[in-house]
This record gives C-alpha cells, sequence and structure tokens, in this order.
C-alpha cells in the first residue's frame, strides 16, 4: 500500500505544481483569458474521457502495468510541457497528462482487490491522504521552484 500512496502522492503534486503556473506560463505565448480557462481545463476533459478506459484496461491486463504505464506517460507529458516552445504545445502536453491521468482510478482498484472489507476504508483513505498531500505540497513546491518575481519566473522547470 505504501507504493500506491506514492504513486497518487507523485500525480497529484506534479498536477498540483503546475496549475497555479499555468495562466503566466500561457499568457507569455499570448494566451487570452478564454485559452487559458481552456488549458486549464483540457487537463480534466483528457482524464474525463480516458478514465474509463483505463479502468477497463486495467481489469483486463492487471493494474500494476496501468499504474507503470500512466505514470510514464505523465512524467513524459510534463517534460513535454516544461518544453513546450508554443501555446499549441501548452495544450497538447496538457491533454496528454490529462489523458494519462489513469493512475487514481487504477490504484483504487487495486485497494479494492487487495484489501479486506474491513481495511477497505483505512486503504482508501490513505489514497484520499496521498490526493490531499499532493494538492497541498504540489503548488507550494511549484511557487518554489518558479520564484517569487513573476516577471523573470522560471516557469519551465516546474514542468
Amino acid at each position: 500500500m505504501p507504493v500506491l500512496f506514492l504513486i497518487v502522492f507523485i500525480d497529484l503534486v506534479g498536477f498540483g505544481l503546475v496549475i497555479p503556473l499555468l495562466p503566466f506560463y500561457a499568457e507569455r505565448f499570448g494566451a487570452s483569458p478564454q485559452e487559458v480557462t481552456i488549458l486549464v481545463a483540457v487537463y480534466s476533459l483528457g482524464s474525463m474521457l480516458t478514465a474509463p478506459l483505463w479502468g477497463r484496461l486495467s481489469d483486463r491486463i492487471g493494474r500494476r502495468p496501468v499504474l507503470m504505464a500512466s505514470m510514464i506517460a505523465s512524467a513524459l507529458a510534463y517534460l513535454w510541457l516544461g518544453f513546450a516552445s508554443s501555446l499549441w504545445m501548452l495544450f497538447a502536453a496538457r491533454a496528454i497528462a490529462g489523458a494519462c491521468a489513469g493512475n487514481i482510478s487504477a490504484a483504487q482498484a487495486y485497494i479494492a482487490d487487495v484489501t479486506t472489507p474491513e481495511n477497505r476504508a483505512r486503504g482508501m483513505g490513505m489514497i484520499g491522504a496521498a490526493f490531499g498531500l499532493g494538492f497541498i505540497i504540489g503548488p507550494a513546491l511549484g511557487g518554489a521552484v518558479a520564484g517569487s518575481d513573476m516577471a523573470h519566473a522560471d516557469l519551465r522547470t516546474p514542468g
């Protein structure tokens, strides 16, 4: 279970790391307020569309391969975000990161598979704690890495 905690925690730290910086990053590429809004939303849209596919795939081939594949794909998407040189690349990287966010549902399914009914709430609570800690630490870490001067902030490094 500690590995599942770590997987969800890392995923949410990555998500939270870039969320507060995305508007500034997109603005550097000349994005309008509407484009910034869509950029933030495209991750959730990708996640919503692909979560059922990740779930079916994890039922078919197993939880571990899906967890590993989604973490590797997410890491590559964040790397692409860090090296983006245009607005369309930001959109593509965020869409792919969202589409690869299947590890949370696979981790929950894994907990349901390996825990007894009396320990299931504890396991799901652990996933929830990893989720919450990732949301807290991610934005703080992203802001610290980017720097305090928004005019010269390093927005690529958090990606």
